[in-house]
This record gives structure tokens, sequence and C-alpha cells, in this order.
């Protein structure tokens, strides 16, 4: 289980992507939606972060809404761990993949 709060999505050539959806499961079955989101007035090949309230999945999705997507994009979650009282922890990482 993760707790994911981000995404990043870059337009590349070609993709006409409008607006989208980003959903998260616990099951891989049932996906609940987080927000919507839209890619009006981004440039081409420039990352935009879309950050949302934070929630524990297993899985995570982009639903496209509008358009036909060629973009790439990078989830960002935190896993923390802690090992004692005294341990200050935030271990930030992401997830990557390329829509063609």
């Amino acid at each position: 289980m993760r707790t994911f709060y981000a995404v990043d999505v870059k337009s590349l050539t070609g993709s006409t992507l409008k607006t989208f959806t980003v959903q998260y499961s616990l099951d891989g079955k049932n996906f609940i939606t987080i927000g919507d989101f839209s890619l009006q007035g981004i440039f081409l090949n420039v990352a935009t972060t879309f950050y949302f309230k934070p929630v524990d999945a297993y899985f995570i999705r982009i639903v496209v809404k509008e358009g036909v997507p060629n973009i790439k994009f990078d989830f960002y979650f935190s896993d923390y761990q802690k090992i004692s009282k005294s341990d200050s922890f935030d271990n930030s990482s992401y997830i990557s993949k390329i829509v063609t």
C-alpha cells in the first residue's frame, strides 16, 4: 500500500488529451475517483504537477475523459517506514509511465 498525493503529466507531440480523471483502488477492480483535471493551456513537453488529497491505495490510474493521450506521467507517493521513535522519515518516490 502506498500514499499517493500527486501526478506529473507531460503532453508529448501528437497528444490531444484535454481532461482526465485520477482514480484509486484497494483491490484493482473497484476504483474511486480522486478528481478531474484539465490540461487546458499546458505546453507540449512541459511537465505539470497536479496535487490531490493523499489517498492510501494499491492501485492508481488516469482515465481519459477528452482527447487522445500521448503523455508521460509520474505518480508520486510516500512510503513511511519508522524504525524508532526518534527517526524522521519521508521517503517520497514515484511511478512513471508513458502512454501512447
